[in-house]
């Protein structure tokens, strides 16, 4: 669309010196996405890996198998696990990310040069909190690529419909990886409506979008809805939870944890205000992509740093874009910006990982030490998920999520705890855990287990 000069003639005109900071650039982006690697298990995690668990031993996702998150997701990441647990699955993730680094790409070679276009795919790898998902078992990254390779086949010349269908299914599978990617939805529909003088035609191209999203999803529903019981598990949930204006506040606060990604995204939208101040009308539409995403992250509750990624690919290319159009008569001035501004988020991401400590319960905790020590069939109730992945064990699948979120939004209480330690081999309770909100989880535990292990940090039952 908005492409510059013939590709190759540019890259012709790229010096050694040029090429070699790209690769250096990209190389370095991917060790801090291995740094990251260190079996330090997040909380999202351990929900993921045992969902990830009980799905590969056939376990019903939705009627048998709690979820948080639309059901593509779950099988989008079990090649991973199947090949390999924890680390595989993590592999498999970074390979999505890298799909996504490629789409990033050719979207931004609607406005870019081939070399920036590079560049600011360089720059979305290195970011700290792209750099961190993009080696986590977390749905953020995957249902990134799939909608930005819906951006990108949309922005490519060319409207026909088997093209259209295509966008508009990548834009549906987007949606039920997870749902946060909604405001690409706008920005895509955006594109499709572009350039058309034949309002026959405009409407036409848009039904065809639509209905191709709108049949993935309808179809992944139908698939897994077991009588609504997947509306209430990803997505009544979190509608219960919402909070206006406490809600704005406490993310506000939540993404400032992530000062390095913040300061990206701030740079983005201070260009993307001079974009619009410019008017610059054929360069709005990544205004709206990052304008739409960080609008829904704030109203969003509760916001999780990792949430933050979905804005870092248009917040990096309007940075791009800004630096270009103001040093384009200096490319000199322009590499040695865009390679600063990479390396600056190459350390960032460097400190962070460094900083960040391996979580004591993979290998060394007590805890799992007693864990271990259980049958490798047991089922074990937790509100540690981590704790019962790094041993090797399975929670009941209702279970496999005990967020906060889910306890104050009333949608895991007691009774449903205490139904599943009826049947389960043990129970492990955590000291500040989050069955701390459902006291009466303690007390039937007592009732039917016996203690056969106590820690510092938790106390191991075991069924009498």
């Amino acid at each position: 669309m908005l492409a510059r000069a013939d590709p190759v003639l540019y890259v012709a005109r790229v010096t050694k010196a040029a090429r070699a900071t790209l690769g250096v650039g990209a190389a370095a982006a991917l060790l801090t996405w291995f740094g990251a690697l260190r079996l330090r298990l997040s909380y999202d995690e351990g929900v993921y890996s045992q969902t990830l668990r009980l799905v590969a031993h056939g376990r019903p996702l939705v009627s048998d198998v709690f979820t948080s998150q639309p059901p593509l997701w779950p099988y989008l990441a079990l090649p991973g696990w199947l090949a390999g647990g924890v680390t595989g699955a993590r592999l498999w993730i970074m390979c999505w990310a890298l799909l996504g680094l490629v789409a990033t790409y050719h979207v931004a070679r609607a406005y870019l040069s081939p070399t920036q276009a590079v560049l600011t795919a360089v720059l979305v790898a290195a970011v700290p909190t792209f750099a961190a998902t993009a080696s986590a078992i977390q749905a953020d990254v995957p249902a990134l690529t799939l909608a930005t390779a819906a951006l990108a086949v949309a922005l490519r010349p060319g409207r026909s419909t088997g093209r259209l269908v295509l966008v508009g299914v990548l834009l549906g599978a987007a949606l039920m990886v997870k749902l946060l990617v909604a405001p690409t939805v706008v920005v895509v529909l955006l594109v499709a409506a572009q350039g058309h003088r034949d309002q026959r035609q405009l409407v036409r191209d848009l039904a065809v979008v639509a209905a191709a999203a709108a049949g993935v999803v309808v179809a992944t529903g139908a698939a897994f809805w077991h009588h609504g019981r997947l509306w209430d598990q990803a997505v009544g949930f979190h509608v219960a939870s919402q909070s206006f204006v406490s809600g704005v506040r406490t993310n506000v606060g939540t993404a400032f944890l992530a000062p390095g990604t913040c300061v990206v995204l701030l740079l983005g939208a201070l260009a993307g205000v001079e974009v619009v101040h410019r008017g610059k009308r054929d360069q709005l539409l990544p205004v709206v992509w990052l304008a739409t995403t960080l609008a829904f992250l704030l109203l969003h509750s509760p916001l999780f740093t990792h949430h933050l990624v979905l804005a870092v690919p248009p917040a990096a290319l309007l940075l791009v874009m800004e630096l270009d159009a103001r040093l384009a008569a200096r490319p000199e001035w322009l590499r040695a910006a865009l390679v600063t501004l990479v390396a600056v988020c190459l350390i960032g991401s460097t400190v962070d990982d460094a900083t960040t400590p391996v979580r004591a319960t993979a290998r060394n905790n007590p805890a799992v030490a007693a864990l271990e020590r259980l049958p490798r069939t047991s089922v074990l109730v937790t509100d540690d998920q981590v704790l019962a992945t790094a041993a090797g064990l399975s929670v009941p699948g209702p279970l496999v999520d005990t967020s906060d979120v889910r306890i104050t939004a009333g949608s895991l209480t007691p009774m449903q705890v205490c139904a599943q330690i009826a049947v389960a081999d043990a129970v492990l309770l955590t000291r500040g855990g989050r069955f701390g909100q459902l006291p009466a989880v303690a007390a039937c535990t007592r009732r039917t287990m016996r203690m056969s292990w106590q820690g510092s940090d938790a106390t191991l039952y075991v069924r009498r």
